[in-house]
């Protein structure tokens, strides 16, 4: 059943912008935002030179906002340790001049926040198993 619902869900709009009834999509649900993505799987303006990732496959990024109030967002699979992959992470942010405000403790290594002029980065984990960490990253700099 549910499959027959996803499998209708999945067919209801054509990729012209119309519905396959005829019907145009209302103008407001589509998105003119869309993030253009490099070739290195982040978004085009992400702040490479500013936010250095740790290395790993990028599963998934994105950005939302425009100006002063612009974020990204990256999703990375490490094959280090939960507290190996944020140690890493947290060592290449302060080496581009970001400061450590969380405590950081690599048995237990939670949520950490670094910040730098205006700007954040908040970097959370998920222990994947076998010794692989999937880190994400949400990034705003500051204006």
């Amino acid at each position: 059943m549910l499959l027959a619902v996803l499998a209708g869900a999945l067919t209801a709009c054509s990729s012209d912008g119309s519905s396959t009834d005829g019907s145009s999509i209302p103008s407001d649900f589509i998105s003119d935002s869309a993030s253009v993505i490099a070739y290195d799987g982040l978004p085009d303006d992400f702040p490479r030179d500013e936010v250095t990732l740790v290395d790993g496959e990028i599963q998934d990024s994105g950005e939302s906002g425009k100006g002063a109030n612009k974020t990204w967002t990256a999703v990375i699979f490490s094959t280090k340790t939960p507290g190996g992959a944020m140690q890493e992470a947290i060592d290449l942010l302060e080496g581009n001049g970001w400061e450590l405000v969380t405590t950081f403790d690599e048995a237990k290594p939670g949520t950490q926040v670094l910040t730098m002029s205006g700007g954040e980065v908040i970097i959370t984990y998920v222990d994947l198993g076998d010794g692989d960490t999937g880190l994400s990253y949400t990034v705003s700099v500051g204006s």
